[in-house]
């Protein structure tokens, strides 16, 4: 836990959480509470000196991170000696700026902090709260620049202690741009300088949050990222006028123009973007979305077909069938055949 080397100190935390395991029997077996019992002092024991480690002002926010998610269970699901050792360590967490933030960044959408004991909508009120307040706390103390220099930092360690797909950043990053939208172009502005940031990914939550708050702003932006020609920067990009756009069904200027061109990329996971991108916009631009989705290619990827026509043959909704023309029905019937 110790180590230096973040992967190997945040996997260490998490064979400790496997460990803090009471047994469960198997094959039938009934653990009795004797013998569960005979388990805490082990486990309390481990806890305390996961109390002593985290309270070390040295250690890197990451690794509290994990080791509040090893405790997690214990401190709300537990009962007895377990239960109040790991609660005790927890109150020994930062309590700082960074440690917050990194904590969002990771557990964006609150599990870690969520209480069985109250409702999930108070529960996420309260969420709500914390991360406004963090939110709040940063925009403080960074400017613009800093605050994205700070966010490819807290990022690229959170990649490195967790790997890439275990965090949650994208509550907190949107919460960020929504409550300062200059912040989107710094974010962006870093991607330019160096495609390889760790900010790439959150790209498609940035460029989908501009898209409400500053809207004048998201097809430029947009371009100025794919003029890098970076499959993967292209492909966040994609995702923040597809699934990122939320609920947005307006169009921007240029925005309907850069859609045709996911429509007929040769990555079918920016066509998929154009797809959705379609059914989204489809209750104010039928029109467009008509045409968005017959012009979109799905012989090498049938899925895609199915997305297709899944809007179009529903019974209600915004988009039929019927409103295609004869050239569009006839260009969709053509894709299926082999």
């Amino acid at each position: 836990i110790r180590s230096p080397y973040l992967r190997r100190a945040v996997s260490g935390v998490h064979a400790i959480e496997n460990a803090l395991r009471f047994p469960l029997g198997s094959f039938g077996r009934v653990v009795s509470p004797e013998e569960r019992a005979a388990w805490v002092p082990n486990i309390v024991s481990t806890i305390d000196e996961l109390g002593r480690i985290v309270a070390d002002q040295t250690l890197d926010p990451a690794i509290a991170v994990a080791i509040k998610k090893a405790l997690h269970w214990h401190a709300e699901y537990a009962e007895g000696g377990t239960q109040t050792a790991a609660n005790a360590a927890l109150a020994l967490l930062p309590d700082t700026t960074l440690f917050q933030l990194s904590l969002l960044l990771h557990d964006g959408w609150g599990h870690l902090v969520r209480s069985p004991h109250i409702s999930f909508q108070k529960s996420d009120a309260l969420r709500e709260e914390r991360q406004k307040a963090i939110v709040g706390q940063v925009l403080s103390e960074y400017d613009d620049s800093g605050l994205a220099l700070l966010l490819e930092w807290r990022l690229q360690v959170e990649q490195e202690a967790f790997g890439t797909e275990a965090g949650h950043s994208g509550p907190m990053v949107a919460a960020i741009v929504e409550a300062r939208p200059e912040v989107a172009r710094a974010i962006i502005q870093r991607v330019i300088a160096d495609p390889k940031s760790s900010l790439g990914p959150v790209l498609q939550v940035v460029l989908g949050r501009l898209g409400v708050v500053a809207p004048d702003q998201l097809v430029k932006a947009a371009y100025g990222l794919l003029a890098l020609q970076v499959p993967a920067i292209n492909t966040f990009v994609s995702r923040s006028f597809g699934w990122n756009r939320g609920l947005r069904s307006s169009l921007v200027e240029g925005e309907l123009e850069l859609l045709r061109t996911f429509a007929g990329d040769p990555d079918p996971s920016i066509r998929q973007s154009a797809i959705i991108a379609a059914q989204r916009i489809a209750p104010e631009h039928p029109h467009a979305a008509v045409d968005l989705l017959a012009s979109v290619s799905f012989r090498d990827e049938p899925r895609l077909g199915d997305e297709i026509f899944a809007p179009l043959a529903a019974a209600e909704g915004p988009l039929r069938w019927d409103q295609l023309s004869t050239a569009q029905q006839a260009t969709i019937d053509e894709e299926l055949v082999e």
